[in-house]
């Protein structure tokens, strides 16, 4: 007879169908170029605020991702719909390295804290039949479990992966930017801060594999601890 924990435990396999979009496959991602000759910290029209508008899309794209990378922690949080229908939600809040993430498919939930280079999941990603209910399972980073989950894990990954194709950037408002995504903008926009640090507000884009939706709110230092009670030898 199934146990009846054995729902649950269906969860992070389809939860990581859902995330096998292009790009996301696992492999890390072509290193994202550090501009070295732009300062962002100098003096600019008002009009123009942070001034990352004035920059090449591909210059302007990679200060933000640097900016990411120098902030103390996110939270990103929104949807992704594949192109049967099917409806993850997602939370994860960090930076790399260190995040505690919610992933939900049909009201059943996955839980990953990533932390110390020790990823605890619940429930665990197999059925050993003696775990118990409720206890977080311990895996190393580099488990093939682990590395599928990779760019929702990382929010700075998430951004880098899917604005590659980022073909044009343009003010939206006072306050805030887009990059375009695809031709014409027809896979969606990154919406970025032009006042103040060059950070994400949200990223839309839909494309033969979904419809992804996520904001970026909370910057800035997150206290990512390991969570309990951990299966005996975590």
């Amino acid at each position: 007879m199934p146990r009846r924990n054995d729902k649950r435990r269906l969860v992070l396999p389809l939860a990581l169908a859902l995330v096998l979009v292009p790009g996301c496959s696992g492999m890390p991602p072509a290193p994202v170029v550090t501009p070295t000759h732009i300062d962002l910290g100098g003096e600019w029209s008002e009009d123009v605020g942070n001034g990352v508008t004035l920059l090449g899309t591909e210059d302007a794209r990679a200060t933000v991702i640097r900016s990411m990378r120098s902030a103390d922690g996110v939270t990103m949080r929104g949807v992704f719909v594949d192109a049967d229908n099917r409806l993850l939600t997602m939370s994860v809040s960090g930076r790399r390295g260190a995040v505690e993430a919610e992933f939900t498919v049909d009201d059943e939930s996955t839980h990953v804290t990533l932390i110390d280079g020790i990823a605890y999941v619940l429930p665990p990603p197999s059925s050993p039949g003696e775990q118990e209910a409720g206890v977080y399972s311990c895996l190393g980073v580099d488990d093939p479990v682990v590395t599928r989950w990779r760019t929702l894990l990382d929010p700075v990954q998430t951004v880098a992966e899917f604005t590659a194709d980022a073909s044009a950037i343009a003010a939206a408002d006072d306050e805030s930017a887009n990059f375009v995504l695809g031709g014409e903008g027809a896979l969606g926009t990154l919406t970025i801060s032009s006042d103040g640090e060059p950070l994400p507000i949200r990223l839309v884009r839909a494309d033969t594999a979904g419809t992804m939706d996520v904001s970026f709110d909370d910057w800035g230092e997150h206290d990512v601890v390991p969570p309990s009670p951990l299966a005996e030898g975590c």
